[in-house]
């Protein structure tokens, strides 16, 4: 069910914009994230951010 409403927004947003519907797991999002953050946010702010995601990523090995 989930897949096929992902499907048909991907077509809904292609007829309307021409822009495809990302695909992001979690890891890229966040990474995605951090990028457009690291426009606006000082230094400091994205070090503290980047220090979570890889103590995020150290606990998953």
């Amino acid at each position: 069910m989930a897949a096929a409403a992902r499907k048909y927004l991907a077509q809904l947003l292609a007829v309307a914009t021409g822009e495809t519907l990302s695909d992001f797991t979690i890891e890229t999002w966040v990474a995605e994230w951090l990028r457009r953050k690291s426009r606006d946010s000082s230094k400091a702010t994205m070090a503290r951010y980047d220090g979570h995601r890889h103590k995020r990523r150290q606990r998953r090995q």
